[in-house]
């Protein structure tokens, strides 16, 4: 099975990416993988653009609560689309080349929050998640986009684009991917604030007696602070 996009469906390919799943590298490959996987699977549309343009399949296209107008205000050429477009073709060489991963459903849980709380829908997840995480043995999370279900012809996940799937409880526990080496066990006795700081081996600091002075001019040694990155809701 070898797939070349046409220039109008890459150019929708790109757009649909920028206005669902560019937020990282890692959203995008799982979203372009998606797509394909839906263009091959008799339950949807048999050409990209099809799929795209499917009623009701991809909120930034619907008109009405959940939409946005990225789809056609991002710019050919720009900086997004041009990054997008590469991950795109990086995705249809995976796919030609048989490695493919089988996810034909995503959703986001602020999204549909905020759907929730403007007074579009009642329900907090969406009617298909229990069939599509049931056929997938679970969701992945990416970035905070969820993605579940198998598509016709996939077996189990392959490459390393994404991280293996985790079995997640409905109220939204992530457990760590698979992909995550566990941390170093630390010795007991110390406090739970620096098991959570140290990344890896703790050195436990020389024993002082309790009447001794401490040397003068000297700088504690306190552990560094993690980076922390912070992840923004829907647009």
């Amino acid at each position: 099975m070898m797939y070349k996009p046409t220039p109008e469906e890459r150019d929708h390919a790109i757009r649909i990416g920028a206005a669902e799943f560019d937020k990282t590298d890692g959203q995008a490959l799982a979203g372009y993988h998606l797509l394909l996987n839906r263009m091959f699977d008799p339950r949807w549309p048999n050409s990209l653009t099809g799929v795209i343009h499917q009623p009701k399949q991809f909120s930034a296209l619907n008109k009405g609560a959940g939409g946005n107008r990225r789809f056609w205000s991002t710019k050919a050429g720009s900086k997004n689309y041009q990054r997008m477009g590469a991950i795109f073709d990086q995705v249809v060489s995976q796919y030609n080349a048989g490695k493919r991963q089988p996810w034909t459903h995503f959703w986001e849980r602020p999204g549909m929050e905020k759907l929730v709380a403007e007074g579009h829908q009642k329900n907090l997840v969406p009617p298909w998640l229990s069939q599509t995480a049931k056929e997938s043995g679970g969701e992945v999370v990416v970035d905070g986009l969820r993605f579940s279900g198998r598509a016709a012809g996939t077996d189990t996940p392959s490459g390393p684009t994404v991280a293996p799937p985790t079995r997640e409880a409905r109220d939204g526990a992530v457990t760590p991917p698979a992909t995550i080496a566990p941390k170093k066990k630390v010795k007991a006795g110390i406090d739970a604030l620096t098991k959570i700081l140290l990344q890896d081996e703790y050195a436990p600091p020389p024993s002082i007696p309790l009447n001794a002075r401490p040397p003068q001019n000297t700088v504690s040694q306190r552990p560094k602070m993690p980076e922390t990155e912070y992840l923004y809701g829907p647009r």
